[in-house]
Formats: C-alpha cells, structure tokens, sequence
C-alpha cells in the first residue's frame, strides 16, 4: 500500500512580498488599539480589520449550491474571557469560531467569531434559538438563492429547516433523537441495517441504524437504500447506506480543512 498526500494549497505571490521569518517577526509584535474603549462589542478592537477581510472573502468568490457551517477551535493560550476549552481537540484552547465555507472547495465565505453568552443575547428569535440565529447571519446574502445548506445537530431543527425552505434554502443535517417537533423513536425497534422515514409535505425526517441510530432532517432529498459495493465479510450481504448519509459525508467537510482548524472529522 501506497500513501499519497494532497498538494498543500499555496498562493505564490504571498513569498514574493514577504519571507515566512519576517511575517512571523510582524506577527508575535502586532496588536490592536481603539480609542473607543467603552464599546459594547467585546471585538471592538478588531471589528474593522475582521469586517474587512469578510467584505473581501465575499467579493472575490461566490460559493457553489452545496455550502456547510460548521465550528472551528483558532488555537489562542493568552488571557481572553470567552477563550474555550474542548478536551477532544488537539489545540484544546482557541477561539471558536462559526464558518460557512463552500463544501467543494472548501472556500469560507463568512466567519463569525463567538464573543460569549453576553454577545448572544441580542438574539431574539426563540423559536429557532441562538444556533439557528448564528446559521441566518452566516448565510447572508446566499439566501434565497436555491441553495443547499449542510449542518451539524447543534444547528438543526425543524422551525429552522422551514424558515429556509420558505425562502428557496434547502437544509439538511444530523438532528438529535428525540427533540421537539419531531417524531419520537425508539432505537430497540430499528434494527441494524434499516431505515426508517416519516414527511411532510416539506420535510423529511430519516433515521438509519448503523453500529448506532443515526438521524437526519432534509428538505431535498428522497431517501433510498444505496448499494455502496461493499460486502459484511461477517455475513456475506452486500452493504447498504442511505443516500442521505451518503450526501451528508461528502459535503459536510468543508470547515474541518481550514488551515487553523485542528478537524473534529465529524461524519454520519
């Protein structure tokens, strides 16, 4: 066996202006200041140069159908009241950050920083919570624009699937088992290798038995039994995985690429 390793992605005129030393140099002395110190907004001091650079992220690329959001961990040891611990992640302290990235290209398109619970309460939509608020202000402008949406189960629920839906956004992801608005399920009764769906006119709920119950909400897709070509060496039947878990892995990664993010490599 042979291991391959893809091309690292690389903008060549970035060496042409500054060696990799002197950046570092600049980058271990840069710091912020703002006059106007009793803002509200805890980023006050950055708020310019981060409202600048997702200004341009935006104008120079427009993403494809097929987008996902997704949280990142920026890896920061310093003093900082809403720095954040996660034991899973290799750099265990960072910044979190909300990304909407292009699932093809893994290209972030909008990025927004989470600045604490204080910062949260400006949001005022109960029925679709802080989660579903942070999904509407990544998406932005992309909305309305017959795209599809891929999100992780912090984000899903049905309120927020319908309010897009409403406004031409397809959505699809992982939802937890058993939350409100949807059908209860008992995990005993789906046995391993079956699917089972419930739908309305405008959204479907899927739940798949692997080696655990997974579960799906969707408002594109017709969920089907895919034959993926592999065979159960134990009992010799051929494998078979929903189309909807199927869609969910190849287009829910593009956040776990960005060059600062250690990957969760979260999949169904």
């Amino acid at each position: 066996m042979y291991w391959t390793k893809e091309p690292a992605l690389e903008t060549p005129y970035f060496k042409e202006c500054m060696s990799y030393n002197r950046f570092r140099v600049i980058l271990s002395l840069l710091h912020f200041e703002c006059l106007n110190d009793d803002s509200p907004d805890v980023l006050h001091k950055i708020r310019p140069v981060l409202d600048h650079l997702i200004t341009n992220f935006q104008a120079v690329y427009r993403p494809g159908e097929n987008i996902s959001i997704d949280e990142s961990l920026l890896l920061w040891k310093g003093r900082l009241k809403f720095k954040q611990f996660n034991r899973n992640r290799r750099s265990r302290f960072g910044i979190k950050l909300y990304e909407m990235c292009e699932s093809k290209s893994r290209y972030a398109y909008n990025v927004k920083i989470y600045a604490g619970k204080d910062a949260d309460k400006s949001y005022t939509d109960k029925r679709i919570g802080v989660s579903g608020e942070v999904v509407k202000l990544l998406i932005g402008d992309l909305n309305e624009q017959g795209g599809t949406l891929f999100i992780d189960n912090w984000y899903t629920s049905p309120m927020l699937a319908l309010q897009l839906h409403n406004q031409k956004t397809n959505v699809f992801g992982t939802v937890r088992i058993n939350p409100k608005h949807l059908p209860k399920l008992n995990a005993k009764e789906i046995k391993r290798g079956q699917m089972k769906v419930f739908h309305t006119p405008k959204l479907c709920f899927v739940s798949w038995h692997d080696k655990k119950l997974v579960t799906m909400l969707t408002t594109v897709h017709v969920p089907e039994l895919i034959d993926t070509g592999k065979t159960n060496f134990r009992t010799g039947e051929r494998i078979q995985k929903p189309n909807v878990v199927i869609s969910y892995n190849n287009n829910m990664g593009g956040v776990d690429t960005i060059f600062f993010y250690e990957g969760s490599g979260k999949s169904a």
